[in-house]
Order: structure tokens, then sequence, then C-alpha cells
């Protein structure tokens, strides 16, 4: 009987701590959903300041920034535009809200094009659209009157096997819509994603999210006339 209760208590310590690691697995990468932890913040991932403190020690100009949550930060877009002076400013777990709070950092670089992709945390954890759109509005309008020369392009959250899609299809309209008013790109990525209409699962990670080498293959092609004009 001691034994047996014994083995029941290992059991039950293994179970806690394989949960334990997974939720800080998943909350590294910044995937936790708003109904796994209670309230989401972009602020989820442990490393969100490390990564913030660290783009802060570069103070030189650059021409082209790419901003963004964890699918930007895996790009290695600097390896794709080898000719042209870049910074790569994707966080993990970054939301809308967070994208705006940290924009005095990239806009410090008086950078002459910004590319952002935003927004697959926000709809993944429950933050309302109306929410998201006035975000997306703040950095839009931040960027037009403290760098009035810098070129935006605006790119559609891509699909995910996690999320409905009927959600990132509003999502995108909605953006679109926006940046149609604002008088700046709109660049659909997410009509890209797709075979037949379904998702190519070809494009993407085993996590249903993230882009594997062919999807930011196809995400590199769709914007290089962009990046290079």
């Amino acid at each position: 009987m001691r034994q047996r209760k014994m083995l029941i208590a290992s059991v039950s310590v293994n179970i806690i701590l394989a949960l334990a690691v997974a939720i800080l697995i998943l909350n590294k990468y910044g995937i936790l959903t708003r109904s796994s932890v209670g309230e989401y913040s972009y602020l989820s991932n442990p490393q969100y300041d490390a990564y913030l403190s660290t783009f802060e020690l570069y103070d030189d100009k650059t021409d082209v920034v790419f901003a963004g949550d964890s699918i930007t930060a895996r790009g290695r877009f600097d390896e794709f535009f080898p000719n042209a002076s870049l910074l790569n400013r994707g966080i993990g777990s970054d939301t809308t809200e967070g994208l705006f709070n940290r924009m005095d950092e990239i806009l410090s670089h008086n950078p002459k094009k910004i590319f952002i992709m935003i927004g697959i945390n926000d709809l993944g954890n429950g933050i309302s659209q109306e929410t998201s759109m006035e975000y997306y509005e703040k950095i839009i309008k931040m960027i037009k009157t403290e760098s009035p020369n810098c070129e935006m392009f605006v790119e559609s959250v891509l699909p995910t096997t996690t999320i409905d899609l009927d959600k990132i299809v509003q999502f995108n309209s909605e953006l679109k819509a926006l940046c149609e008013n604002e008088g700046i790109d709109y660049i659909d990525l997410y009509s890209l994603f797709f075979d037949n209409g379904a998702i190519d699962t070809e494009l993407i990670s085993a996590d249903g999210v993230h882009l594997n080498g062919k999807g930011y293959s196809k995400w590199i092609t769709a914007i290089n006339d962009y990046v290079e004009r």
C-alpha cells in the first residue's frame, strides 16, 4: 500500500512538472491562450524585456525595419536581402499594443521603410478587433508624425490552423480598410498560404502558427519588389 501511494505521488509530481514545463515553453514563444492562463499580456514572454533592452543598444540608422511578433522574429531577412541595411524588430508574444509601446525604439533608427505584421497574438488571445485596430491606427499615425518620409507596408495576418479563419479574414478586411483610409500600402500575404482552398501545410511549422523555410520563401518573394524598389 505504501509503495502504491509513493508511486501515485511520484506520478502526480511528474505530471505537475510536465505541465509547468509546457506552460513555460508556450509562454516563451508567445502562444499561450487567454483561456489557459487568464488575461493575456504581450509581456507573457519572459524574454520580452531582454529583447527590447538589446534592441536599444543599437543606435545606428537603417533603411528597412521588419516589425512584428515571433513570426517576424524568426525571419532571416538579412540573408534574403544582403544588400539592404535592415533591422529585425520582431518579438515573440507581441501584440498591436506591445508594438505601439516600442515604436520609439524602431523610429529612432530613422528607417526609410517599415514592414509591419502584427495581430495574430491579438486574435489568439481574445483581444477585440476594435482594440487591435485602435492600436494599429496609433502605430500608423505615430509613424506619419515622427517619420513622415518613411514608407509603411502593412502585411496581412497569416492563416493558422489554431485560430478560426473567419476571424482572421475579418481582421484582415478591417486592416485593409484602415490602410486604404490612411493611404498606405497593404500587402495581402494571407491568400498566398492556401492551396485548393485549404491552408498549405507545407508552408507552416508543426505548431500550425509559425512558418518553415518554404513559408518564409513565399513571404520574401511577395515583398521583394517592395523592399528593393
